[in-house]
């Protein structure tokens, strides 16, 4: 853009690892390093400053998914204050960077304003100067609103309009006393690609003495990302729901990333609306952390049984299961579909789905980030089965007889009598041994994700979630959803009267006996016992199916632990709550029980999670 003497040039300051994004107004610029590219030249190649439209509904700290979806009647930037510390995602610094004006301003005679012809943001006024900019991302701040005597996630803010709005004249008496305060606080309210104009004007006469303008692109965040719909890939018809979109972002194009992109998979019972509440804000959380990649939101049917039954709970997590194994083709072709170096990350079950794509069908990512992940840990690691995790994770009622009676250890009689055949596949044990860049994200304070220990636990509570559909696999009663196959039911072949058969004598079965008739409870597929059997268990419709609804279990869930901490995985664990604790006891205090939930990822506000964020740039090299 050319200088002339109404206009100048208006950079991009900087996009800085936990600033957020920080643009300035300024006549003469010094930009700082944005990617390894001065803002200035990215500027002159015609980038701009891209935002998106503030339209989910914060409403407190922590909070459901609903809340996260775009487009909401209740939108947050329809008010006229911040809505909570998780509203402040939305928001993004800006800095009026008007030193060379700095003797207007010391005049007193000379008065700023703020103009957008779509009348398209709101911003809020703070005290930050341009070095510190990001820092309402980062925790708590006061001096800001109006007055600047507000809080950060509790402020006012004010609607720029057409005609314009006068810079407060406190804000301008900042500004002359330090030129690097005029940081605002902005958020998008409806698309526009119209610049935001400040205007300097004397205060007597109001004659516009200079104007110069930012140029925008406020877009729905939805149009910032792809979006991959892969329910269809399970059986599910699509019918009203959204197609795959996967061209070009109008609102980002791939010219303005570094070439990368990153997908994120969402976990168990979350409905494709809900999906993209968790697409949205995992965008937002990535971008606002620094990452510069490509984005694609990724659904599948993983809630299965959602309808009528329970309020909106999924009560049959098993066939859910089978759906992220019968899924991960269609997301291996998805990821195919994209050019350039991939990364991928998956909550709760969806590392099921991304797992079994990378292991079972050869989808290739540079990096796999695994966030609270619903997959047993003896999936990664054999060797995380312990004698410990071994009794907590099983059922009480088995606790007497030999484990060579189990279901989980069925496949091992099968490797006595004949390790060629196919039934000795049928284990959790090394499923997804062959995947070697992944990072296993956990959290010590899970709930969902719980640890056994050792005895049943009350059901539909989030509580203990994932032990309580091992621990009862095969156990279910019918009043209740779910299947009862395998598992830690019991065959009635081998009871006697109206008993099972003691532990002692059971420990007394021979291999080829339990081999073609299970002590536990029959497998569905009963030709798994036949002549034929050992074709069918590696049909992985079969595998898959036992797997999820009869074979349990043996070590604690991924997404609560360490995987193999002392091999190969050292340095590929990382405890989430000991990334955010500093942040976390900014906000809650020191002594806060720091138990980080399972989706806290996306639920707690953005200020308390960030570090797991940059975290996840860092070793995705996303920057």
């Amino acid at each position: 853009m050319k200088k002339t003497r109404q206009t100048a040039s208006v950079g991009m300051v900087s996009r800085l690892a936990g600033a957020g994004m920080l643009f300035a107004f300024a006549a003469f610029l010094t930009p700082f390093a944005a990617h390894a590219e001065s803002d200035l030249d990215a500027y002159l190649r015609g980038k701009m400053f891209r935002m998106w439209v503030n339209d989910d509904a914060d409403i407190a700290d922590g909070e459901d998914d609903f809340v996260d979806i775009p487009n909401q009647s209740n939108a947050d930037c329809k008010d006229s204050v911040v809505n909570g510390r998780r509203d402040l995602v939305d928001f993004f610094p800006m800095w009026l960077n008007i030193s060379p004006f700095q003797p207007w301003l010391e005049s007193g005679k000379v008065g700023v304003g703020l103009m957008h012809p779509d009348a398209a943001i709101n911003i809020v006024w703070t005290s930050l100067g341009n070095l510190e900019a990001g820092k309402f991302h980062r925790e708590d701040i006061g001096g800001c609103g109006p007055n600047l005597d507000q809080a950060a996630h509790t402020a006012a803010v004010v609607r720029v309009t057409a005609a314009g709005i006068n810079v407060p004249d406190n804000v301008l008496a900042m500004i002359a006393q330090d030129s690097s305060k005029g940081v605002m606080m902005a958020e998008g309210i409806r698309p526009s690609s119209a610049p935001l104009v400040i205007v300097f004007f004397d205060k007597t006469s109001r004659q516009v003495l200079y104007s110069f303008g930012l140029p925008l692109c406020i877009s729905h965040v939805e149009d910032m990302y792809r979006w991959a719909n892969i329910r269809a890939a399970a059986g599910v018809d699509v019918g009203t729901g959204r197609e795959s979109r996967l061209s070009e972002p109008s609102g980002l194009p791939d010219s303005d990333t570094n070439g990368k992109h990153f997908l994120f998979v969402h976990g168990y019972s979350v409905s494709e609306e809900k999906a993209r509440g968790w697409g949205a804000e995992m965008f937002k959380r990535m971008w606002q952390a620094g990452a510069n990649c490509a984005f694609t939101a990724v659904t599948w049917y993983g809630d299965d049984s959602r309808h009528g039954w329970y309020l909106d709970n999924t009560p049959n997590y098993y066939v859910n299961v089978e759906h992220a194994f019968e899924s991960a083709s269609a997301l291996t072709n998805i990821v195919a579909q994209l050019s350039g170096e991939k990364v991928i990350a998956a909550h709760s079950l969806g590392n099921m789905l991304v797992s079994s794509a990378i292991a079972d069908h050869g989808m290739q990512v540079s990096s796999y980030f695994m966030l609270n992940a619903a997959v047993p840990m003896e999936a990664y690691d054999d060797g995380a089965i312990t004698d410990e995790s071994s009794y907590n994770m099983a059922n009480p009622d088995w606790h007497d007889y030999t484990n060579r009676l189990w279901a989980s250890r069925w496949h091992e009689a099968w490797k006595r009598l004949d390790p060629n055949d196919g039934r000795c596949g049928m284990t959790w044990r090394g499923r997804f041994a062959s995947i070697t860049n992944a990072y296993n994200y956990y959290s010590t304070g899970e709930d969902v994700l719980t640890n056994g220990v050792g005895r049943l636990m009350p059901v539909l509570s989030a509580d203990f979630a994932w032990y309580n559909q091992e621990s009862r696999k095969g156990q279910w009663t019918m009043l209740l959803p779910g299947n009862n196959e395998a598992g830690w039911s019991f065959n009635s072949d081998y009871d006697n009267l109206l008993s099972h058969m003691n532990p002692t004598n059971a420990a007394e079965l021979a291999d080829l006996l339990i081999c073609t008739n299970s002590f536990f409870g029959l497998f569905d597929e009963r030709g798994l016992y036949g002549t034929n059997g050992s074709f069918l268990a590696t049909q992985p419709a079969i595998r898959a199916h036992a797997l999820a609804d009869g074979i349990p279990a043996e070590s604690y869930a991924a997404g609560a632990n360490a995987i193999d901490p002392a091999g190969i995985w050292e340095y590929r664990n990382e405890n989430m709550p000991e990334l955010s604790l500093a942040a976390w006891e900014r906000l809650y205090g020191v002594g806060h029980n720091q138990a980080w939930k399972h989706s806290d990822i996306k639920n707690r506000p953005y200020q308390v999670v960030r570090d797991v964020f940059l975290s996840i740039i860092e070793k995705g090299n996303l920057r």
